[in-house]
């Protein structure tokens, strides 16, 4: 890791453990969930070196529209990515996350969302708007992507588009496209699932108004950024003896004292009390030990941290149990 992605990483893992921007979060997402998505942030950046060149504000910033949507930004739920352009990190809302969003409404009895393979031929009865299929795979190449979905209201209804009917949509609408780091030429298969879906959906389907604003909005000008740059961090300093030995009831502490013979000085009876003192686990920790250590994923370590009362330090020494069984 170069010395400019350590300076942005240690940077975020400062201002995201300030008060002020788990506030923030807490604002969104609740109290309880906030200390669990802070730490899937820095999990997500931690596992990327192009994010840990790129702003700790583009990442915030990215990360709390995210929340705003109740989307994961964590990679391998493919709801919502933090996606690095140059120095700064951008939201890119997946088409699981479209999905998710639907599924949240309880309008859907079915979505379902599929490609169309070279050979296969579509075609849509007029009269119902129902596509159907004729014809059989030759390859495994794909030519288009079909969304079908059903409501509860019994409400039905299929979406097609070609892929260069997509690569058309993109080359019009993103202002990313043509970017050697776009989506579009990193992970074009994504962009095309992504599109059918969120069309087929706004269309026809239906997506509460707060989260299809949100997602309109992903791609517009308006920053979040001020309300980073205006939190400053102060580093904590150790504080006296005295002070940690009043703190802790045991009044007035001599600097020193004598035991067995020998003069003690005040930084070893300092060690004395940071050595007595168990460890303080971190959110960090606890998502470290889940998703690292035991390779688990976020559903996992949710249902242990709802167990424990979204206590973070009960939930860690509780899966520390479990994997040593």
């Amino acid at each position: 890791m170069s010395e400019l992605a350590v300076r942005q990483e240690n940077s975020l893992k400062a201002i995201m453990r300030s008060d002020e921007i788990r506030s923030k979060f807490a604002e969104v997402i609740g109290d309880q969930n906030a200390g669990g998505y802070i730490s899937s942030v820095l999990i997500a950046v931690s596992e990327s070196a192009a994010l840990q060149r790129c702003t700790p504000a583009s990442i915030i910033s990215s990360a709390l529209r995210a929340a705003t949507m109740r989307l994961s930004v964590e990679p391998s739920t493919g709801q919502a990515f933090l996606v690095p352009f140059r120095d700064k990190a951008t939201l890119i809302v997946g088409w699981r996350g479209i999905y998710h969003m639907a599924l949240r409404t309880g309008k859907y009895r079915f979505i379902n969302l599929f490609p169309v393979y070279e050979g296969e031929v579509v075609e849509e009865n007029r009269l119902t708007g129902i596509h159907d299929f004729k014809g059989g795979k030759t390859s495994d190449t794909v030519i288009g992507y079909m969304l079908y979905f059903e409501l509860l209201s019994g409400f039905r209804k299929t979406f097609y588009m070609t892929v260069e009917e997509c690569i058309a949509h993109g080359a019009r609408y993103s202002k990313t496209f043509n970017r050697d780091d776009s989506v579009w030429k990193t992970d074009p298969q994504a962009m095309y699932k992504k599109t059918v879906m969120r069309l087929g959906l706004t269309r026809w389907g239906y997506l509460e108004p707060s989260d299809l604003q949100n997602m309109n909005t992903v791609d517009e000008s308006e920053d979040l950024e001020d309300v980073v740059d205006s939190i400053e961090i102060k580093p904590e300093l150790p504080i006296p003896v005295d002070q940690a030995m009043d703190e802790l009831g045991f009044g007035d502490a001599p600097s020193a004292e004598i035991l067995d013979g020998e003069e003690v000085g005040a930084e070893e009876i300092q060690g004395e009390l940071i050595q007595s003192e168990p460890p303080k686990i971190e959110p960090s920790d606890f998502w470290k030990l889940i998703k690292i250590t035991m390779k688990k994923d976020q559903k996992y370590g949710d249902d242990l941290l709802e167990k424990n009362g979204g206590d973070f330090e009960a939930a860690y020494y509780a899966a520390k149990k479990l994997r040593t069984k």
